[in-house]
């Protein structure tokens, strides 16, 4: 079986490429959290993410310098940019609103950390102990909904795993380790695949 790592083919070395940004399984079953670019996944829900966080990035600083928008206003819009994400998880939303509701929470991301740093710069600035409420309170929304939804979000990943054929085998399809994944993609078209070391 093929060792070297600079052996591997461009497509198979994707797989153990550290900023792919496809970290779910690589098969079929999860076929629909990716987008397949040019032969490459890329994790669908990172992608649409990110976009969101590089739009906030523009949007919510010019809301902040040329709208005025306090800390009060970043709170108030960072609920309607945060909830379409629970939402969406626990009503089964189709894709396309899974897509959007993750751009949102790009945004919102950006919109917390926004709230933050507007809120105790008021406070330090002004002794205005509502933005260190503000600034408090987003800070533990954001920690609590993020361990929440990701724990959600591995339970449901275990149970697609859990009803496949695969489960339980030393090296189902979709989550032995990348590094292996290649080495098996390689071996494949050599005739030996996911061959016993």
């Amino acid at each position: 079986m093929l060792k070297n790592k600079r052996n591997i083919k461009a497509e198979e070395r994707w797989l153990i490429y550290p900023y792919r940004w496809a970290h779910h399984p690589l098969c079929e079953k999860f076929s629909d959290h990716v987008y397949t670019i040019k032969g490459y996944k890329i994790c669908r829900g990172c992608f649409n993410m990110y976009l969101g966080m590089l739009v906030g990035m523009i949007i919510i600083p010019l809301l902040v310098l040329y709208a005025k928008f306090n800390y009060l206003y970043l709170f108030i819009l960072l609920w309607f940019l945060f909830l379409p994400t629970p939402l969406s998880v626990y009503l089964h939303a189709r894709r396309v609103v899974k897509d959007i509701s993750r751009q949102l929470l790009g945004i919102g991301i950006i919109t917390t950390f926004t709230t933050i740093t507007v809120a105790l710069i008021s406070f330090f600035k002004n002794k205005d102990y509502w933005g260190l409420v503000v600034a408090i309170i987003v800070f533990f929304i954001y920690v609590l909904s993020y361990k929440i939804l990701s724990k959600e979000r591995e339970r449901r990943n275990r149970a697609i795993c859990m009803s496949c054929e695969q489960y339980g085998l030393p090296k189902c399809e979709g989550l032995e380790s990348y590094y292996e994944r290649a080495i098996g993609l390689s071996a494949l078209r050599e005739g030996d695949a996911f061959g016993e070391e």
